[in-house]
C-alpha cells in the first residue's frame, strides 16, 4: 500500500478532482469550491472558503442508505454550477472512486466498468471490492464501495433535474 502524499489530487474532469485527507486539509477556495468528505471525521464543515458536505461512509456495514443521494447531488449540483469540487476519502483510492464512478453511472450511463476506467485513466487506485449486496438487512448494506458501485435499491439513484 502506497503511502498517503501530499498534493495527491488528481482531476478527473475539469470539475471533479479525486485527493486524499492531506489534499482536503491543505486546499483553498482558489483551487477548488467545495469539497466532498466521505470520512465521518476530517474535514471542518465550518470551513467559509470552499462549501463542504461530509456523508460518513463506513468500510463494514452499518452504512446510512439515505448518505448516497446526498453525495451524488451535492457533485451534481457543484458541477452543474460549473464550479470545481474535491471528492476523498483517506488516500482517496477506493470509496471516493467509487462515489465518483457511482456519479457517472446515474449522470452519464456508464457502466460500472467504463466509470471506473474513466477514473483510473487519472488516477491509481485500489482494487475495488465489488461482492454481494444482496441479503444485508435495511440499513445495514456492505461497505461503502458495494453501496456507491452497486446501489441497493432503485430510489438511490438520483434523478438527473430536467
Amino acid at each position: 500500500m502506497r503511502p498517503v502524499r501530499v498534493n495527491d489530487m488528481d482531476w478527473i474532469t475539469s470539475k471533479i478532482a479525486i485527493g486524499n485527507f492531506v489534499d482536503a486539509e491543505r486546499i483553498c477556495g482558489s483551487e477548488v469550491d467545495a469539497v466532498l468528505c466521505l470520512q465521518a471525521m476530517c474535514c471542518r464543515p465550518e470551513r467559509d472558503d470552499v462549501d463542504v458536505l461530509c456523508v460518513p461512509l463506513i468500510s463494514g456495514f452499518g452504512n446510512d442508505l439515505r448518505m448516497l443521494p446526498l453525495a451524488l447531488k451535492f457533485i451534481h449540483d457543484v458541477v452543474s454550477s460549473d464550479r470545481r469540487m474535491l471528492v476523498h476519502y483517506h488516500a482517496g483510492r477506493s470509496r471516493s472512486v467509487c462515489v465518483v464512478a457511482r456519479y457517472f453511472m446515474v449522470k452519464e450511463s456508464f457502466t460500472r466498468q467504463q466509470a471506473l476506467e474513466r477514473i483510473r485513466t487519472k488516477r491509481e487506485t485500489y482494487p475495488v471490492y465489488e461482492g454481494p449486496t444482496q441479503g444485508f438487512p435495511k440499513g445495514s448494506v456492505g461497505g461503502g464501495n458495494q453501496i456507491a458501485l452497486k446501489g441497493v435499491r432503485k430510489e438511490w439513484e438520483v434523478s438527473s433535474p430536467q
